[in-house]
């Protein structure tokens, strides 16, 4: 899906793809080089291309997504956003890897952090911070002045009304409406609106990859 949606919308020339080196099962995906993850600067220098951590945000609440993007981060490596022309944008305020794709809202004196994904439909409103390795579902909405920590999951209709916060690895199931700050590692339940408060292991296995 991330290949198609950049190749579209002509973002980016992509060069190649890198996983961990013990995943490598052939030399070419999609015609272009597969590179070991683990020494990938002997392949792609640092300064001469941006990475996109394309790993799904259904997998413990970003957690391998984050890993792999402070992992690269670390070695200078910089990100590029995926940003559809059908997006209305209305903030500077955006930091490297995020996935915005059509429909997305961005409101005005919003804050955007890094490698978060707003699928289509999602609106964040005006003067909302929103931190890093978060994954907002198809027309989530999160209403004026609302902070949200990281590693968060709001889910497809869901709407956080504004001046709230919520802290890191919170899950707003698809269609609840909170109206009530959210600690960390919370989770909010649709048919009841109720939050309740989990363990750190408890809340990612709730997003936990389909097998």
């Amino acid at each position: 899906e991330v290949i198609y949606f950049v190749k579209t919308y002509r973002l980016y020339n992509i060069i190649g793809f890198s996983v961990d080196q013990k995943y490598i099962s052939c030399d070419l995906f999609c015609g272009l080089p597969v590179y070991p993850l683990e020494s990938l600067e002997n392949y792609i220098d640092p300064y001469s291309a941006e990475l996109y951590i394309a790993i799904s945000w259904y997998n413990y609440l970003n957690k391998y997504k984050k890993e792999k993007y402070e992992y690269l981060k670390s070695k200078g490596y910089q990100f590029g956003n995926l940003i559809s022309p059908y997006a209305r944008i209305h903030t500077d305020a955006i930091g490297q890897g995020n996935w915005i794709m059509d429909s997305v809202y961005l409101g005005y004196g919003s804050v955007i952090g890094c490698n978060n994904v707003f699928m289509h439909g999602s609106t964040i409103s005006h003067y909302s911070k929103i931190g890093n390795h978060n994954a907002f579902a198809p027309n989530a909405t999160i209403l004026g002045h609302v902070t949200i920590g990281e590693r968060c999951f709001i889910g497809g209709n869901a709407l956080v009304f504004n001046r709230l916060e919520l802290g890191n690895k919170c899950i707003v199931g698809a269609g609840s409406i909170v109206k009530q700050e959210m600690k960390s590692c919370c989770m909010s339940i649709a048919d009841t609106n109720k939050i309740i408060q989990l363990d750190d292991k408890s809340i990612e296995m709730k997003m936990k990859p389909i097998t």
